[in-house]
């Protein structure tokens, strides 16, 4: 893939407590792909070997205004944020994601050992085709209160106005097409709120709620109503947590509760947007800094339930979402080299467990991934060139080249990425 990123940022002093930053950014991805794609059929494991390729290309603009400050009312302090956003993203594509789309191989078992080859598609100098379109533009305020010196308040609000539009294309050859747009438009409004103890400055236990806009999807091809474009969904969080921001010490851990309206392909094979999947369990993290070079640390999440509370499928009911495990965590180790300054390296490894892959409604059919663990390492090097800051970073992720699968669609499993090597350069403005 080919990423750019481009950005400019704005701050006025408008009182001694008060300021407001303008920031703008713009980001372009182009990536060709190629993925291959096994269709389930049977709890045997027989299932049709397709392939899809294309060229994606994404268009990502942004502008926010952002006014901070503080106020003293009736004897509390208040720190006030106040802004505005928008956010405008666009998605095009190349011919082949829709013409010919899936290239079917035949049908194959995954306990039987084949031998696959293919005749790869050039994406990159296709024609291209805009499809999908999104903008949102918001206004929020946020208002956190110092009650006491060890207890504070935070109170929030977002209004979205969201809007999507989605083209559809029927191609009778690659320069002969019809096409035809649909679009939704939205308001929402979603709160904000926490309290927060504070019993030394590096230490917060606090609770929290919030509400968040969530996009719609559109219908892939595999499905009877391929095209259609969903309704955008709100997400509702709970959570409550403990954190600890020390030089030496540095973790967290949180209980936490998400409900996300859910979507699936139903009995008839029409993927539909209906009822609300519930995820809850624990999230924590550890970092400890051992001496002034070496920093070692993991994460770890525990999901209890990652279930579909309800659903107009009633055999779908209290199953496991797609994507869903039980655990899953990561430990790291980072040292810098004294004798060298602003070089380091870096090693870790990430374990993800059983992971359910695949909910079929009209078969009944369960399937779930093993659980696996990947190894990575790399090293960074920072260095000041004409007073700006250069990173070069390399390494390689999979470092012992493990085949593994990743579960986390409703109809889809993944083989994992083999051992891949990376370098960048990243320049700082």
């Amino acid at each position: 893939p080919r990423f750019l990123y481009v950005g400019a940022a704005l701050n006025w002093r408008l009182a001694p407590s008060w300021d407001a930053d303008l920031r703008v950014t713009h980001s372009k991805t182009e990536q060709a792909y190629s993925k291959g794609y096994l269709t389930l059929l049977d709890a045997n494991g027989r299932y049709q070997d397709r392939t899809f390729e294309s060229l994606q290309i994404y268009n990502n603009d942004a502008v926010q205004l952002l006014v901070n400050g503080d106020a003293d009312v009736f004897g509390m302090n208040h720190k006030l944020a106040l802004g505005a956003t928008l956010i405008k993203q666009r998605e095009t594509r190349g011919l082949s994601h829709q013409l010919p789309g899936y290239r079917n191989y035949g049908y194959r078992n995954l306990y039987t050992r084949t031998d696959f080859s293919y005749t790869p598609i050039a994406v990159e100098d296709q024609s291209r085709f805009p499809n999908n379109w999104n903008r949102q533009q918001a206004l929020f305020v946020s208002d956190t209160i110092q009650l006491t010196p060890h207890w504070l308040a935070i109170a929030g609000v977002r209004f979205t106005r969201y809007e999507q539009s989605q083209t559809q294309y029927a191609f009778a050859s690659a320069t002969s097409y019809t096409r035809n747009t649909l679009s939704i438009r939205t308001n929402e409004t979603t709160p904000t709120l926490a309290v927060m103890f504070k019993p030394r400055a590096e230490t917060t236990v606090y609770a929290s709620y919030s509400e968040a806009l969530e996009p719609g999807s559109t219908v892939g091809a595999q499905y009877v109503n391929y095209g259609q474009l969903l309704d955008p969904n709100t997400s509702k969080q709970w959570e409550i947590g403990f954190k600890n921001d020390s030089r030496a010490v540095r973790s967290a851990i949180s209980a936490f509760r998400v409900d996300r309206g859910t979507a699936y392909a139903n009995e008839n094979n029409v993927w539909v947007q209906s009822g609300i999947s519930r995820y809850q369990g624990l999230d924590g993290s550890l970092d400890l800094r051992l001496g002034e070079n070496l920093q070692i640390g993991g994460s770890f999440v525990w999901l209890d339930k990652a279930d579909y509370l309800n659903s107009s499928s009633a055999w779908l009911i209290e199953k496991k979402v797609p994507g869903s495990y039980r655990y899953s965590g990561s430990l790291h180790a980072d040292y810098s080299v004294p004798a060298i300054e602003g070089l380091s390296f870096s090693a870790q490894a990430r374990y993800t467990g059983e992971t359910v892959a695949y909910q079929n409604t009209a078969r009944l059919l369960t399937i779930k991934t093993p659980s696996y663990t990947l190894y990575d390492v790399s090293a960074k090097y920072q260095q000041l060139v004409g007073g700006h800051a250069v990173t070069y970073r390399a390494g390689i992720n999979n470092l012992f080249d493990k085949t593994y699968w990743i579960g986390g669609s409703a109809t889809y499993m993944f083989l994992g990425d083999p051992r891949t090597y990376f370098a960048s350069v990243t320049f700082d403005f």
